[in-house]
């Protein structure tokens, strides 16, 4: 078990919890309800916490796993050639982090 996991189970055990929210960092893995399948579990065990996503659960909207498509949608679709140039200015010019 990864130490996230460990420390999501250890919250969920904590008893105070009746929703717990993902994050979309987890949501870059396709597989993410796979690997989090024992949160589920004991989630479902102690009763009565729900797991939710930001997106499907907070926003009642489906849940676009965009980050862990990248490849393919950037397949599809690809960024103009020069879009790490234009966002570095961007950037550099204090509109981005």
């Amino acid at each position: 078990m990864s130490n996230a996991l460990s420390s999501l189970m250890a919250i969920l055990r904590a008893g105070f919890l009746n929703r717990l929210v993902i994050a979309h960092h987890t949501l870059r893995d396709l597989n993410w309800r796979n690997t989090f399948r024992q949160l589920f579990e004991e989630a479902g065990r102690l009763g009565g916490i729900s797991v939710i996503t930001y997106a499907g659960g907070l926003l009642n909207r489906e849940d676009e796993l965009l980050e862990a498509m990248r490849r393919e949608l950037y397949t599809r679709e690809p960024p103009p050639k020069d879009y790490l140039e234009r966002f570095r200015r961007v950037k550099d010019e204090g509109g981005g982090d």
